[in-house]
């Protein structure tokens, strides 16, 4: 059941307007606030993240003519796209996320049927909140059900995955589309990029998850996302080389850095280093939530801040500062970039009592770069994508 029913009728309502047919289904996707990891970077890391409740929604309707066409009410764009291979623009464009999810689902399956999709959405784009994931998840769900696919849920991701990758061209890592679809209430997820294991910890009910944006906002086809992961690709390059046997990041220890630093260059060995420690770090979240340590949680989330800055260079002026002012409210636990950096949003774990406290200071304390008041706001883990059919 959506999360907003109202917003379901104004949904169909749009989508016969649009196409003058009712839609067959409805699904929604949730974002994502990532609280600790590197999954966005790598292929093998651990992350630990939540979905929130902040949501794209796609109606859909079947088409005979093999089309697919495609309405954002957001953008107040409408793409149609013919049934020959399609070419992504490169620009960050949001019609390439929902034709690289048609073109990877359609692929040797049903190649003969087109689509109609509407889509809206409360999920801000450009901040660091996994807004392309959730976009791609909720056409993945509304195709599948139009289109009796038998893919579960993580080959859904998988398809959206392989879109953001080769399509799309943002050499990202699978955390976001596994977010969309494990998320549930009041949870945080534990992910395993190399084996998709997942594990759900209950969040303490007295802590509240702030977001401040910062009003830089990114493209991140045109960030320097894909430069980090050559980076990345570079050190990993090394170090299979230097002890066989070696597959991923997981396996470069501490010891292996200190012999590698001679030889690596001093940016790949930095890039490295943060994804090396980062995985630790969720290692040692992971125990501290079990144990109900939050401090130490925050700790840690305080830690990956500074390696994003130092080692991963990640950060900008505009998110140090709002960590910084954070930093001086009472009951602020820990805070951190949520996403890959290069602007978007921080996220502050704050005990509830404190949180307006915190929300008033970072309203009053920061400007964007437009010299406006920051969008703060409080969100809670909610449950992951799910669809609704209409007879």
């Amino acid at each position: 059941m959506s999360p907003q029913p109202s917003r379901n009728q104004r949904l169909k309502r749009l989508h016969e307007r649009m196409f003058n047919v009712p839609p067959a289904c409805i699904a929604f996707a949730p974002g994502r606030l990532m609280i600790l990891g590197d999954g966005e970077y790598t292929d093998d890391g651990l992350s630990m993240a939540c979905a929130i409740g902040r949501y794209t929604w796609v109606a859909a309707s079947p088409r005979e003519d093999r089309r697919l066409v495609a309405h954002s009410e957001w953008a107040r764009q409408t793409i149609r796209i013919s049934p020959r291979p399609p070419t992504p623009t490169g620009h960050g464009f949001w019609g390439d996320h929902v034709v690289g999810v048609w073109s990877g689902l359609t692929a040797g399956r049903v190649r003969n049927r087109g689509v109609s999709l509407t889509i809206t959405g409360d999920l801000p784009p450009g901040i660091g909140l996994g807004s392309s994931a959730s976009l791609q998840m909720a056409v993945a769900f509304v195709m599948r059900e139009l289109w009796d696919l038998p893919l579960d849920n993580r080959d859904l991701a998988m398809v959206a995955h392989r879109s953001e990758n080769l399509f799309v061209g943002v050499h990202s890592g699978l955390v976001d589309q596994m977010v969309a679809v494990s998320g549930r209430m009041k949870k945080i997820l534990c992910l395993d990029c190399n084996t998709f294991e997942t594990n759900h910890m209950e969040i303490p009910s007295y802590i509240d998850l702030v977001v401040c944006d910062s009003g830089v906002h990114r493209a991140l086809a045109r960030a320097p996302f894909n430069e980090r992961r050559g980076e990345l690709d570079e050190g990993l390059h090394f170090f299979k080389n230097r002890y066989p046997g070696l597959t991923g990041f997981r396996q470069v220890s501490a010891e292996m850095l200190v012999q590698g630093a001679e030889e690596l260059s001093p940016t790949a060995l930095k890039r490295v280093r943060h994804v090396v420690t980062e995985n630790d770090r969720v290692r040692r979240a992971i125990i501290a939530l079990r144990w109900g340590d939050i401090e130490t949680l925050g700790g840690l989330m305080l830690a990956s801040y500074r390696s994003l800055k130092d080692a991963f260079d990640s950060s900008t002026p505009e998110l140090d500062e709002i960590i910084h002012l954070s930093g001086g409210i009472h009951g602020v636990i820990g805070s951190r970039p949520s996403g890959p950096g290069f602007g978007g949003c921080t996220i502050h774990l704050v005990e509830h009592k404190h949180a307006a406290a915190l929300v008033k200071r970072l309203r009053r304390g920061y400007k964007t770069p437009a010299m406006r008041t920051p969008q703060v706001f409080t969100l809670s883990p909610v449950s992951g994508a799910a669809v609704a059919c209409f007879s």
